[in-house]
């Protein structure tokens, strides 16, 4: 076969260190710019971006040539220090891990209008309630490290 033709569409999660809400409404739109620039210079295909204040959801189309643990490592690890370089005071950082659950092609216009919605989304439901429901919905079984941080 002269080509190779993938589609891996993840939705990634991670948290702020210790779940604090750090991501403020001016920091937002600086960290959200940061990482769409982050993943454009990795040949990332970006469907969604979105940040809550203790949380970021991407959905991507991951290319077969880059590794996941690669791509979440260079943009968490980016866009931190931009973000402690525009804001000093802040002392911003990422919790260890994340999550990334695979998207089938017919869901991704579910998962694109789910992160869009994330504001108010978690005027009703908390982080670590979302959290439990994502593992339980992609066949985890609980992982209190990754509910409760």
């Amino acid at each position: 076969m002269a080509h190779t033709h993938t589609r891996n569409l993840l939705h990634l999660v991670f948290a702020t260190k210790d779940r604090t809400a750090t991501i403020t409404p001016t920091m937002q739109p600086k960290l959200e710019g940061y990482m769409v620039g982050i993943l454009q210079n990795l040949g990332v295909h970006l469907l969604r971006l979105n940040s809550v204040a203790d949380h970021c959801h991407l959905l991507v189309d991951l290319p077969a040539r880059l590794a996941l643990s690669d791509v979440v490592n260079k943009l968490k690890a980016n866009a931190t220090r931009h973000i402690n370089e525009e804001f000093p005071r802040q002392k911003f950082a990422w919790q260890r891990g994340y999550g990334a659950f695979s998207v089938s092609q017919s869901h991704a216009n579910m998962v694109i209008e789910y992160i869009a919605n994330q504001q108010e989304h978690h005027r009703r439901v908390p982080l670590a309630e979302e959290l439990a429901r994502l593992l339980e919905v992609y066949g985890f079984a609980g992982d209190p490290e990754f509910i409760d941080g």
